[in-house]
């Protein structure tokens, strides 16, 4: 298939919004790395009562080319939060080894009225937490690896309503 059937098949998918930007990244990205770009993040209630819809992958490609790893110490009270709330599916984190570094969790400054989200890592987060709890680690290993992201970082990872619903991100 030559570029120009690549596009007019775009165009047919995804109507208006196969010329947008996010589009054509996510697009690009899909046919460079294949199934594994397709993580994306929800955050249900931006602050205004609408979800706002994240693409992980790309945010992690931009991180470990742009951002430098800082250690970012490990709360007790979030990983229970992480628990309560849903956000970690028990079998996923059974699966979840260290047998050797931990890759870095992505944290969103300014993403809510109260602080920060976790874009990426929750559930080695958590993971990582409960080894260190588990083995008695507390007092020597307190940090996990992050990559901080500020508003005007992050924003570009935003995706618009109209491509999550073209990609069929939406509920």
């Amino acid at each position: 298939m030559n570029r120009a059937d690549r596009r007019k098949l775009r165009a047919e998918k995804l109507g208006k919004v196969s010329s947008h930007p996010v589009a054509k990244r996510l697009l690009s990205n899909y046919e460079k790395y294949g199934r594994i770009s397709a993580e994306f993040y929800t955050q249900y209630d931006d602050g205004s009562g609408k979800p706002r819809y994240f693409d992980v992958f790309s945010a992690k490609l931009w991180c470990s080319r742009h951002k430098a790893i800082v250690p970012v110490i490990i709360d007790q009270a979030f990983v229970e939060e992480l628990c309560r709330n849903g956000s970690i599916n028990s079998e996923h984190l059974e699966m979840i080894e260290f047998t050797q570094e931990v890759a870095p969790v992505i944290f969103l400054n300014g993403a809510t009225n109260n602080g920060q989200i976790l874009l990426d890592g929750a559930h080695r987060y958590v993971a990582f937490a409960r080894e260190i709890k588990d083995k008695e680690l507390e007092d020597s290993v307190r940090m996990i690896p992050a990559y901080i992201l500020e508003p005007k970082e992050w924003k570009q990872f935003v995706i618009p309503q109209a491509v999550a619903e073209a990609f069929q991100m939406t509920a």
